[in-house]
């Protein structure tokens, strides 16, 4: 397996970055290859083998190494993913109705719930469970949250992501403007 030869956060960063394209703020990238769904099927199997292997380091990859990777295991993610879901599938109980609702959705949001068009899956999500008063009751009764609690609480973790990562972009973008000015000025360190 050659997931353990990397680093498992760096592979990680590589595969957002090629299934979670960018936009700014309010736009939706439209892209075939956009799906969240094998970005963490990829942290998983990349943090597991961390784990197993108990290290938090692997070797050093080389030039484009890890984005070929990705790019070429999506064809195995998608065999994992698709044999998950139809193992979901025989056990699921055919009377259990909620049981039935849940799993169809995971499988919805798993496959098409990408970032093309996030919208969509969200009121769809809201209209199957909140929209309908007895489902609302029962997620309530089961879990002490109905599908809106959830979507404020995915919202703000969403947001606080966010800022991270604009305050990373944001110093990166701060360093580099201050190493040109050293640059320019001569006193560059060059070591």
């Amino acid at each position: 397996m050659e997931v353990p030869r990397f680093d498992a956060i760096r592979l990680i960063e590589v595969a957002r970055q090629q299934f979670l394209p960018m936009a700014r703020q309010g736009e939706i990238p439209v892209t075939a290859e956009a799906g969240a769904v094998h970005v963490e099927l990829l942290a998983l199997i990349a943090l597991t083998a961390r784990q197993e292997t108990g290290t938090a380091t692997a070797s050093e990859a080389g030039f484009q190494e890890m984005s070929h990777f990705v790019s070429s295991a999506k064809d195995g993610r998608s065999k994992i993913l698709y044999r998950a879901q139809l193992r979901s599938f025989a056990r699921a109980d055919p009377t259990d109705k909620l049981a039935m609702v849940s799993l169809f959705i995971r499988g919805a949001e798993g496959w098409k719930g990408n970032r093309s068009y996030p919208d969509m899956v969200e009121e769809t999500d809201l209209v199957l469970l909140d929209g309908v008063e007895s489902v609302r009751a029962a997620l309530e009764a089961q879990l002490g949250f109905n599908a809106t609690d959830a979507k404020a609480v995915l919202d703000a973790c969403h947001d606080l992501r966010q800022h991270g990562l604009n305050d990373r972009i944001e110093a990166m973008a701060d360093a580099v403007l201050d190493a040109m000015a050293a640059e320019d000025e001569g006193r560059a360190d060059r070591h």
